[in-house]
């Protein structure tokens, strides 16, 4: 199993601090983000630096250095989409072709329209992020990009607030909760299912995250206001600069 290097080196924070420097001027990497980042992990080592597989305490660091770099230089919104690596279920296309009385031209392209939903699904997470991190920098909170925290997704560049993003309610196994447990880490997501008269519809939750953003607002300065309409509209900017971003194949 995986351990936190950094938790269990023996290193004082003073030796820590002092390596991750050395590391960062062999790397060439000068990043404030970066920095902040690295203070905020190092108030609960145990907890916040993301466990790696054994290794020493500099390859580590230049690990998860080069981690945050190369995720904040290829967002999300840049990423070309990949074909699928695993091939379709004939078994599944029977049964859909044989239940529906579909023709092989129409079971094509009900297979073309499912593996683009699901390119979409695959990069929405990410995008997510995209579109909270160009809303929230004002705000005094970093994006934690490239796994830079462990169960973190954003966090307060003073370590006074960790939050952790999902896309829907029902996108966390318990695993994935357990992770939070014994931390001040807050959790978030974007999209809930609500009922009416039996039929299901999406209930957004833009309002919370709002909430959580907007508690430290200096003198003056304007409420941080995210909306789906707004996230939407991002979306379709990103899609419409790079219609690459998902395959059908």
């Amino acid at each position: 199993m995986a351990k936190n290097v950094l938790a269990s080196s023996g290193m004082s924070d003073d030796e820590l601090q002092n390596l991750f420097e050395k590391v960062k001027d062999e790397m060439g990497v000068q990043n404030e983000d970066l920095d902040d980042i690295f203070q905020v992990a190092m108030l609960d080592r145990a907890k916040l630096f993301p466990n790696q597989s054994k290794q020493s305490a500099e390859k580590y660091l230049r690990k998860w250095i080069n981690g945050y770099i190369q995720s904040t230089e290829n967002l999300p919104s840049s990423h070309i989409g990949e074909a699928k690596k695993t091939c379709s279920d004939p078994a599944l296309t029977k049964i859909v072709k044989t239940a529906c009385g579909l023709d092989e031209d129409e079971i094509e392209e009900k297979e073309n329209a499912h593996n683009l939903f699901m390119a979409a699904e695959n990069i929405q997470g990410e995008l997510l992020e995209e579109y909270i991190a160009e809303n929230v920098e004002d705000y005094g909170w970093l994006w934690c990009s490239g796994n830079a925290l462990r169960a973190v997704d954003f966090c307060k560049r003073d370590g006074s607030a960790l939050l952790q993003v999902k896309n829907k309610d029902n996108t966390e196994n318990s695993s994935g909760s357990a992770i939070r447990n014994g931390t001040k880490i807050e959790k978030w997501f974007r999209l809930k299912t609500k009922k009416k008269k039996g039929i299901p519809y999406p209930s957004y939750e833009w309002n919370k995250l709002n909430d959580i953003i907007n508690r430290d607002l200096e003198e003056g300065q304007t409420p941080c206001e995210m909306s789906e309409e707004d996230y939407q509209n991002f979306l379709d900017r990103v899609a419409t600069e790079n219609p690459d971003i998902i395959t059908r194949h």
